[in-house]
Protein backbone atom coordinates (compact mmCIF):
# COMPACT_ATOMS: atom_id res chain seq x y z
CA UNK A 1 0.00 0.00 0.00
CA UNK A 2 2.47 2.91 1.43
CA UNK A 3 5.71 2.50 0.88
CA UNK A 4 8.26 5.06 2.62
CA UNK A 5 8.63 7.72 0.47
CA UNK A 6 5.64 8.15 -1.46
CA UNK A 7 3.17 9.59 0.77
CA UNK A 8 2.90 12.34 -1.80
CA UNK A 9 1.67 9.62 -4.11
CA UNK A 10 -0.24 7.89 -1.50
CA UNK A 11 -2.04 11.31 -0.67
CA UNK A 12 -3.00 11.95 -4.51
CA UNK A 13 -4.05 8.46 -5.33
CA UNK A 14 -6.23 8.40 -2.05
CA UNK A 15 -7.31 11.89 -1.85
CA UNK A 16 -6.63 13.13 1.17
CA UNK A 17 -3.89 15.90 2.17
CA UNK A 18 0.14 15.17 2.60
CA UNK A 19 -0.67 16.54 5.92
CA UNK A 20 -3.04 13.47 6.54
CA UNK A 21 -0.68 11.08 5.67
CA UNK A 22 2.32 12.02 7.62
CA UNK A 23 -0.46 12.41 11.06
CA UNK A 24 -0.95 8.76 10.03
CA UNK A 25 2.25 7.70 9.49
CA UNK A 26 2.96 9.47 13.24
CA UNK A 27 0.42 7.04 14.79
CA UNK A 28 -3.17 8.83 13.79
CA UNK A 29 -5.87 6.57 13.03
CA UNK A 30 -7.80 7.17 10.04
CA UNK A 31 -11.30 7.70 10.45
CA UNK A 32 -13.42 4.62 8.68
CA UNK A 33 -14.41 7.17 6.02
CA UNK A 34 -10.91 7.31 5.20
CA UNK A 35 -10.19 3.86 5.28
CA UNK A 36 -12.87 3.57 2.88
CA UNK A 37 -11.30 5.96 0.73
CA UNK A 38 -7.77 3.98 0.82
CA UNK A 39 -9.39 0.61 0.21
CA UNK A 40 -11.44 2.22 -2.95
CA UNK A 41 -8.13 4.35 -3.88
CA UNK A 42 -6.86 0.55 -5.09
CA UNK A 43 -9.53 -1.26 -5.66
CA UNK A 44 -10.11 -3.11 -2.55
CA UNK A 45 -13.15 -3.91 -0.13
CA UNK A 46 -12.60 -3.50 3.28
CA UNK A 47 -11.59 -7.15 4.11
CA UNK A 48 -8.68 -5.98 2.25
CA UNK A 49 -7.56 -3.67 4.63
CA UNK A 50 -7.82 -5.94 7.33
CA UNK A 51 -6.31 -8.94 6.27
CA UNK A 52 -3.08 -8.95 7.93
CA UNK A 53 -4.75 -8.10 11.12
CA UNK A 54 -7.17 -11.06 10.69
CA UNK A 55 -4.80 -13.61 12.62
CA UNK A 56 -3.30 -11.32 15.26
CA UNK A 57 -6.91 -10.76 16.33
CA UNK A 58 -7.34 -14.67 16.83
CA UNK A 59 -4.32 -14.85 18.70
CA UNK A 60 -5.12 -12.55 21.18
CA UNK A 61 -6.16 -14.22 24.66
CA UNK A 62 -8.67 -13.28 27.10
CA UNK A 63 -8.35 -10.25 29.32
CA UNK A 64 -9.02 -10.57 33.06
CA UNK A 65 -11.97 -8.80 32.49
CA UNK A 66 -12.86 -11.36 29.99
CA UNK A 67 -12.24 -13.85 32.83
CA UNK A 68 -14.25 -12.01 35.41
CA UNK A 69 -17.21 -11.62 33.34
CA UNK A 70 -16.77 -15.50 32.16
CA UNK A 71 -16.89 -16.11 35.93
CA UNK A 72 -19.78 -14.01 37.08
CA UNK A 73 -21.94 -15.64 33.64
CA UNK A 74 -21.20 -18.93 35.28
CA UNK A 75 -22.66 -18.18 38.67
CA UNK A 76 -25.64 -17.00 37.13
CA UNK A 77 -26.01 -20.21 35.24
CA UNK A 78 -25.64 -22.32 37.60
CA UNK A 79 -28.80 -24.42 38.65
CA UNK A 80 -30.33 -23.16 41.98
CA UNK A 81 -30.52 -25.33 44.61
CA UNK A 82 -33.76 -25.65 46.34
CA UNK A 83 -33.90 -24.88 49.94
CA UNK A 84 -34.32 -27.75 52.38
CA UNK A 85 -36.28 -27.20 55.75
Amino acid sequence: MLVAGEPKEFAWRVGISLSAVYNYLGGRTPTIAIIIKIARAYGEDLNWFFREFQSEIAQVTASPADDFVERRLTLVRRPKVAATA
